[in-house]
């Protein structure tokens, strides 16, 4: 396994959500937004942690111990303003709730990984937006742990 496997899992979760179209997901694009009005951005985060497994002694090569990968991604749902406050602010309670039950849904994230979950979903203060030059974006940040071994 490796951390691009297990970002093609989850995005593989997202999509079988229903909640967004393949458009509207990326790892490697922040131009999406420009032809959507909800997307998912997702890229290698702070603080992935490795260390060795006790008991397990070394991999098939014999020159290294097997180890636990605790991978991190950090990702960004976005939300276009419309111009209408409370609908905003509406997407935004259920882009949590999307991401949440999406990830949630399958936590080996299509079997990339033996157990993932969010430790972290934010809206970074209440007045948080992107400007894209022409149109603002409420967002809520998020993070996800994948454990392999």
């Amino acid at each position: 396994m490796s951390l691009s496997n297990i970002k093609d899992g989850l995005m593989a979760n997202l999509l079988a959500s229903g909640k967004w179209a393949a458009t509207e997901l990326s790892s490697c694009d922040f131009g999406i937004t420009e032809f959507s009005a909800s997307c998912v951005i997702v890229q290698p985060g702070p603080n992935s942690r490795f260390y060795p497994v006790a008991g397990l002694g070394r991999s098939a090569c014999g020159s290294t111990r097997i180890k636990t990968k605790e991978w991190t991604i950090v990702g960004i749902g976005m939300v276009k303003d419309q111009g209408d406050p409370r609908a905003l602010l509406g997407n935004l309670w259920t882009l949590c709730d999307d991401l949440y039950d999406a990830i949630d849904a399958d936590d080996t994230l299509d079997g990339q990984c033996m157990t993932s979950h969010i430790t972290l979903m934010s809206r970074p203060s209440i007045d948080s937006f992107i400007n894209d030059g022409n149109t603002d974006w409420g967002y809520i940040t998020f993070a996800l742990e994948a454990t392999e071994i």
